[in-house]
């Protein structure tokens, strides 16, 4: 290869490098406004799993309330429904 076609060939690669390394300046520079819009993002679903989680707990809470009263009066019931159908076959 000559002198000429080499200088060539690193200017072109050199020109190629400057290219990509503007373009990676410009990413980093976008990194901390990316970062923060993420904190923010991050902070948002939290506090929507707290929401969600206290919901959870509440409605959790309600269900088992239901389960211990239809267990409590869950014998009253049975007994109750076997009377009517022992008095309607008389």
């Amino acid at each position: 290869m000559n002198v000429e076609a080499q200088i060539a060939d690193l200017t072109r690669r050199v020109a190629a490098l400057e290219t990509e390394a503007q373009g990676q300046q410009h990413y980093n520079a976008r990194i901390p406004g990316m970062l923060t819009e993420l904190r923010d993002d991050v902070a948002i679903l939290r506090s929507h799993a707290v929401g969600l989680g206290q919901r959870f707990d509440a409605l959790e809470a309600k269900v088992t309330a239901e389960i211990g009263g239809l267990r409590r009066d869950l014998p009253c019931i049975i007994a109750e429904t076997m009377r009517e159908v022992l008095r309607e076959e008389k």
